[in-house]
C-alpha cells in the first residue's frame, strides 16, 4: 500500500512539474538581420557565417557562405529519363505522370570549413511563378544525390565535396521555375539561395 502511495505522489509531482514548465515564459523572438560580407582585409570571427551571394542566381553560378558553397551545374525539364535497373539488368525509361514533367538538376556542394558537415535533400525545394512548392522526388539514374551525406575534407572516408542529381516533379507548362536551397538547418532561421531555372 505504501508503494502505491509513493508512486502516486511521485507521479503527481512529475505531472505538476511538466505543467509548470509549460506555463513558463516563451523565448523571445529574434529579429532577422541582413548579412553583408566584410571588407576583404577584415578577418572573420571563428564560427561566424558570412554570405557571399545575392538572389536570384543562374544555372552555373555558386551561392557561397564562409562555410559552404552550392552550385547548380545543370538543369533540364523533360518528360522522361533513362536509368539502368540492376534488378532487371537493363536500361529502362522513367516517364513523368500525365500532366507532369521532371525538373532534373545537377547540384554540387563544397564544404569550405576544416571540419565535417552534413548536407542533403532535406534543404532543397523548387517553386514556380505562382509560388507552388515542390519537394524532391525519387531519381533512379546514376549520380543521384544521397538523402544526407557527411562531407569532411580532413577524412579519408568522406570527401569535402558532393555532387549529385536531384529531381522534382512539376506540372507541365509550369513557368518561372526556380530551385531553392536553405543553408541553415531547423531550428535556425532560413538562409535561402535561389537559382532561376526558366
Amino acid at each position: 500500500m505504501k508503494r502505491k502511495i509513493v508512486w502516486l505522489v511521485v507521479s503527481c509531482l512529475m505531472a505538476l512539474s511538466l505543467v509548470l514548465a509549460s506555463c513558463g515564459p516563451a523565448a523571445p523572438e529574434e529579429k532577422e538581420e541582413e548579412v553583408t560580407p566584410p571588407p576583404a582585409e577584415e578577418e572573420e570571427e571563428e564560427g561566424e557565417e558570412v554570405v557571399f551571394f545575392e538572389a536570384p542566381l543562374s544555372v552555373g553560378e555558386t551561392a557561397r557562405t564562409s562555410k559552404l558553397a552550392v552550385t547548380v551545374l545543370e538543369a533540364a525539364v523533360t518528360d522522361s529519363y533513362e536509368y539502368y535497373s540492376r534488378t532487371e539488368q537493363k536500361t529502362l525509361t522513367k516517364e513523368a505522370k500525365p500532366d507532369m514533367t521532371f525538373l532534373i538538376l545537377k547540384v554540387k556542394f563544397e564544404n569550405l570549413t576544416s571540419g565535417p558537415t552534413r548536407e542533403g535533400l532535406f534543404q532543397m525545394r523548387a517553386y514556380d511563378s505562382e509560388d507552388n512548392r515542390y519537394k524532391v522526388g525519387s531519381y533512379y539514374g546514376e549520380d543521384r544525390m544521397p538523402q544526407d551525406r557527411t562531407m569532411d575534407p580532413g577524412s579519408a572516408l568522406y570527401s569535402g565535396t558532393l555532387t549529385g542529381m536531384v529531381l522534382f516533379e512539376v506540372p507541365k507548362g509550369a513557368s518561372g521555375l526556380r530551385f531553392v536551397y536553405n543553408f541553415h538547418k531547423f531550428p535556425e532561421p532560413e538562409l535561402l539561395a535561389e537559382w532561376k531555372i526558366q
